[in-house]
C-alpha cells in the first residue's frame, strides 16, 4: 500500500476522475460538518504560525487505464467520498462567491478564485466530454444533482432535495454572511493536507476500508454490509446488483435521504429471522459470520435474500393500507403493538412467497399470533417474555408442519409466558379495570366488539368510550346501587363490563341510568341507549336499573364474544 503526504491542491489539480464505486453511501454531509470545514479553513489562512491543516486520509483503488499516459487516470475511492465531495462543493461556492464579492471585472479577472480557473483546474477535466468531464463521479442520485449544479446551478428534474445542493447553498451563504476576502479562503485550501493511499488490485480493499481510521461520519451497518457484498464482485455485477436489487431496497427503506434508521431496524429482524437468534451487539459482525456459514449460496444470492425480505418487512409494514386476506390479518397483528414478532412474520411471508406454506395456512398462523397477544393485552399480562416467545414462534416455522408445531409451542410455554385460556379471561376482565390501565387499548377492544360479525364496517374512531356509571356519583347513583354503591363504583367503574362507545358523552353526563336510555338531545331527538345504533348498547335498553348483578353479567356477555374473535387454538 502506497502511502504519502500530499497538498490538497495538488491532489485535485491532476488530470483524473475520482470515481465513487456504485456500492459507495450516498454523500451524507450536514450542515455543521460543512460549517466546520470552512471555519477551519479560514482559521489555517490566518494563522501565519500554522504551515497546514490535516484532513485526513483519502483511499483509492488504481483502475487499469491509470497507467496509461493518454487516458484520464480513473480512481476508485474506498474512503474520503464525504470530504472531496464537500471540498468540490466549497471550491464551486468560492468561485460563486468571489463574483459576489469582487464588483469589477478586471479584478475578478485576475482573482485566482475566479470561477472559470478553479473549475479548469479542481472540478472538470475540460479537455474531456459525458461523465469523465467530472473529476468526481457520484452515487447516480447525487451524481445527477452533483453534474446539474456544476452545469446549471439546479436541482435535476425528479429531484426535491439533496445534501448536494443543499451543502452548496450552506457553504455559499455562510460566505456571503461572513464577508470575508475570497483570497484567505483559498489561501486556507491551500494549507489543507491529506495522506494520499493509492491500492493496487492485490491490496485487501475490504480490510482497509474497515480498518481505517477516518474523520467525518460514522460508516452506518447498511454502509459496511452494502461494501462488504459487493466490493468484491466485478464492476459490472456491482453495478447490476445495486441497481436490480440493492438501490429499490434502499428506496423502499428510506434511505434516498441518507437515513439508513429504517434499514438498521430492518436488518436487524433479517438477521434474527434468518439465524433463528435474538441478535445483540454489532450484527455487521454477526452478518458477516452468516455470510461465512452460508458461502455456498453465493453472494447474489444473500443479496437477493435481503432484497426479498426487505419486500417483505415494507409489506409487513404497510399492510394497513394493502389489499388482500393476508394484509388484513398482518394488520390485526400490527394492531397488538407487538413488533418483536417481526423475524417470525419476515419468515412466514417468505415461505409463503418460496411456496412452502400456503395462504390458508399463513392466516391461520397469523389468527394465533393475533390472539395470543391481544389475550395477554387484554389481561394485562407483562410483556418482559416478548422475547423469548416471538423467538419460539420463529423457530416453529423452521418445522415441517408449521401448524401444529405453532399450536404446540402455545401450549408448552411457562406459565408466565402462557396464552389466557377462556376462562382465565372471564375471571381477570371481570374487575380488571382495563379503561384506568390502557384507555386506547379499551377503545380498540370495543370497537372489535362493535364490529364483530359485521359486514359493513362501523368506524368508532369518533366515538368516545362512555361509563355507563359514571366516574363521579350523584345522589341518585348511590340510591340505585344501594348501600354498597362507594365500594361498586370502585371496583367496577373502569371495567369492560360498565364500559359502552357513544358519540353524546357530554349530553349523558351524570344522569342516571333511566334518563341514559331515554336521553334527548336539545332539539328533542332520542340519543340514549334505548335508541343508539351501538350494537354493544342494545342490550341495555331493556334494563331498567344498572348495579353490580348487571354489570358483571354483561361482561361475561363481552368476554364470551372476545373468546370468539381470539379463538384458543386447539
Amino acid at each position: 500500500m502506497d502511502a504519502k503526504k500530499s497538498e490538497l491542491t495538488k491532489f485535485m489539480s491532476s488530470e483524473a476522475q475520482y470515481y465513487v464505486p456504485i456500492y459507495q453511501r450516498r454523500y451524507s454531509w450536514k450542515k455543521e460538518h460543512c460549517l466546520k470545514l470552512l471555519l477551519d479553513i479560514i482559521k489555517a489562512s490566518k494563522d501565519s504560525n500554522r504551515p497546514c491543516h490535516f484532513l485526513g486520509s483519502v483511499i483509492y483503488l488504481a483502475k487499469d487505464n491509470a497507467q496509461h499516459a493518454s487516458a484520464v487516470k480513473e480512481y476508485l475511492v474506498i474512503d474520503g467520498q464525504q470530504r472531496l465531495t464537500t471540498l468540490s462543493l466549497l471550491l464551486l461556492a468560492l468561485g460563486d462567491y468571489t463574483r459576489f464579492f469582487i464588483k469589477s471585472d478586471d479584478e475578478y479577472g485576475k482573482s485566482v478564485t475566479n470561477l472559470d480557473k478553479l473549475m479548469r483546474k479542481y472540478l472538470v477535466n475540460e479537455d474531456e466530454s459525458d461523465d469523465l468531464y467530472y473529476k468526481i463521479r457520484l452515487n447516480i442520485e447525487d451524481f445527477r444533482a452533483y453534474k446539474s449544479l456544476i452545469n446549471n446551478r439546479k436541482l435535476p428534474d425528479g429531484v426535491k432535495t439533496s445534501k448536494i445542493y443543499t451543502n452548496y447553498s450552506i457553504l455559499l451563504a455562510e460566505m456571503q454572511n461572513l464577508k470575508i476576502a475570497p483570497q484567505i479562503i483559498f489561501d486556507g485550501i491551500k494549507k489543507l493536507l491529506l495522506v494520499d493511499i493509492c491500492l493496487v488490485p492485490e491490496d485487501n480493499a475490504q480490510l482497509v476500508f474497515e480498518t481505517v481510521n477516518t474523520t467525518g461520519m460514522q460508516l452506518s451497518t447498511a454502509d459496511k454490509i452494502r461494501n462488504f457484498l459487493l466490493m468484491s464482485m466485478p464492476p459490472s455485477r456491482q453495478t447490476q446488483l445495486f441497481n436490480d436489487y440493492w438501490h429499490p431496497m434502499e428506496e423502499d427503506l428510506d434511505m434516498d435521504s441518507a437515513d439508513s434508521k429504517t434499514f438498521e431496524e430492518f436488518f436487524y429482524y433479517y438477521m434474527t429471522s434468518v439465524t433463528k437468534k435474538q441478535i445483540t451487539g454489532d450484527y455487521y459482525e454477526k452478518f458477516k459470520d452468516y455470510y461465512t456459514e452460508n458461502s455456498s449460496l453465493g453472494t447474489e444470492e444473500i443479496i437477493k435474500q435481503i432484497r426479498q425480505y426487505s419486500k417483505l418487512f415494507k409489506r409487513w409494514r404497510e399492510a394497513d393500507k394493502l389489499p388482500g386476506r393476508i394484509e388484513q390479518a398482518l394488520s390485526k397483528v400490527r394492531a397488538t403493538g407487538q413488533f418483536k414478532t417481526t423475524p417470525a412474520i419476515l419468515k412466514l411471508l417468505a415461505d409463503n412467497e418460496n411456496g412452502m406454506i400456503t395462504d390458508e395456512d399463513v392466516i391461520e398462523v397469523l389468527t394465533i399470533m393475533e390472539a395470543y397477544w391481544m389475550r395477554r393485552k387484554v389481561c394485562n399480562l407483562p410483556t418482559n417474555t416478548a422475547g423469548p416467545v416471538c423467538l419460539s414462534m420463529l423457530k416453529c416455522l423452521y418445522e415441517n408442519n408449521k401448524i401444529m408445531a405453532f399450536k404446540n409451542n402455545i401450549k408448552d410455554l411457562t406459565w408466565a409466558q402462557r396464552m389466557p385460556e377462556d376462562r382465565e379471561m372471564e375471571n381477570i376482565l371481570l374487575k380488571l379495570p382495563i379503561y384506568d390501565i390502557n384507555s386506547g387499548t379499551t377503545k380498540m377492544i370495543l370497537d372489535r366488539l362493535e364490529n364483530h360479525k359485521r359486514k359493513e364496517y362501523v368506524p368508532t374512531v369518533e366515538y368516545t368510550i362512555e361509563h355507563i356509571m359514571p366516574q363521579t356519583l350523584n345522589q341518585d347513583w348511590k340510591t340505585d346501587l344501594g348501600i354498597e354503591a362507594d365500594i361498586i363504583h370502585d371496583i367496577y367503574l373502569h371495567t369492560l363490563g360498565n364500559l359502552t362507545l357513544t358519540g353524546y358523552n357530554s349530553e349523558y353526563q351524570n344522569k342516571c341510568f333511566v334518563e341514559k336510555k331515554e336521553c334527548q338531545d336539545r332539539e328533542g331527538n332520542y340519543i340514549g341507549y334505548k335508541h343508539t345504533p351501538i350494537k354493544i348498547s342494545h342490550s341495555l335498553a331493556d334494563l331498567n336499573q344498572w348495579n353490580e348483578a348487571e354489570i358483571t353479567k354483561r361482561c361475561k356477555s363481552l368476554v364470551a364474544i372476545l373468546n370468539q374473535i381470539w379463538k384458543y387454538p386447539v
